[in-house]
């Protein structure tokens, strides 16, 4: 499909990554070793990132590959991890019967009882309140055996959009940044600096325990233009999860890019003091995420270390009528855009 399509498409998996589930998925009797008390799971994941750079002297293009297996198995006492990113088969075979035979080792805790793990089938993950981008993406009766994928949609396809093609369209925002100057009356021998990055991403994970085979595959897509004169800079930045729909952005942009850097030539210094600020909701959902975000995160809870788990079972509200911060990966929507939130993820 070429980039300029506008029907809707899900990210697959990587046709090459097929077999390595399929080896995944026979390494768990290894990893179980027939202990009926086991718990044994395998998780693969591969980010392959491409960053585009142009400036108004050059281009640069770098690239990233990075990619493993995490072996699990928990006994009802300890959760043992094993990692590796040597994927040969005959290697992962050698690596799990190690593992195996380290569990096997290890001695059960003195005065403990063991808390078992009984992992849940497709019909029990399915009971639980789930967004429909998750659960249109489950086939009608899936067990076991089924592969489950789960895509990001998208509308423009990157995967095919070349290199020389992503160039010229950074170039063109340089070029029109100078229009811009001119139309602002800013000397364009003001403009000091002035870059525009392209960022695509192709995050793919799989993962396999007894009653479950799934994979994921995320597009993650961002740009960002920066403009200086001086020490003085300014920038916006676009992007998020999904094709190049992601990317768009109106010239109106560009335009307040170089009127605010006009700005900030005449600009007086703060005066150091206490102020108060307004944020945005990018920077507010930051902060908020640092500051008591952590303490709602799952392994916080399962610990009995966080509130937030109390607040959620009672439906109890906390703070006050005029925010409200939904802290859930699973919402795909964003805002009003076309494609998909930067945090989200099945």
């Amino acid at each position: 499909m070429n980039s300029k399509s506008t029907s809707i498409s899900r990210a697959p998996l990587s046709a090459e990554l097929i077999p390595l589930k399929n080896q995944m998925v026979q390494l768990l009797s290894t990893l179980e070793a027939e202990v009926s008390s086991r718990y044994a799971s395998i998780f693969f994941e591969r980010k392959s990132s491409k960053s585009f750079v142009a400036n108004l002297k050059q281009t640069q293009l770098s690239e990233n590959v990075r990619t493993g297996v995490v072996l699990r198995i928990y006994d009802g006492y300890t959760l043992f991890e094993q990692a590796t990113d040597d994927l040969d088969f005959e290697s992962l075979q050698k690596t799990a019967q190690v593992f195996s035979d380290r569990v096997s080792r290890s001695p059960a805790p003195e005065g403990l009882q063991p808390r078992y793990y009984r992992c849940p089938n497709w019909e029990e993950r399915l009971k639980q309140k789930l967004e429909s981008d998750i659960t249109s993406q489950v086939p009608e009766g899936a067990n076991a055996q089924t592969h489950v994928h789960f895509g990001i949609s998208f509308q423009k396809d990157p995967l095919f959009l070349a290199a020389s093609e992503r160039f010229e369209k950074l170039q063109g925002i340089l070029a029109k940044l100078k229009v811009l100057c001119e139309q602002n009356q800013f000397p364009i021998e003001s403009l000091t600096y002035a870059m525009a990055r392209e960022g695509f991403a192709v995050e793919e994970s799989i993962f396999v325990d007894r009653e479950t085979q799934m994979s994921q595959t995320l597009y993650r897509q961002s740009l960002a233009v920066v403009a200086m004169s001086g020490s003085d800079r300014t920038h916006f930045t676009a992007g998020g999860l999904g094709g190049l729909e992601a990317l768009d952005f109106q010239e109106s942009e560009l335009n307040t890019l170089i009127r605010d850097l006009k700005a900030l030539k005449k600009a007086e210094r703060l005066v150091p003091g206490k102020y108060k600020v307004v944020f945005g909701p990018v920077v507010s959902g930051v902060i908020a995420h640092e500051a008591f975000g952590h303490a709602q995160e799952g392994d916080t809870c399962a610990r009995g270390r966080s509130k937030a788990w109390d607040l959620h079972q009672t439906g109890e509200k906390v703070g006050n009528t005029q925010a409200t911060i939904l802290n859930n990966p699973a919402i795909f929507e964003n805002a009003g855009a076309t494609y998909a939130a930067w945090g989200s993820f099945y």
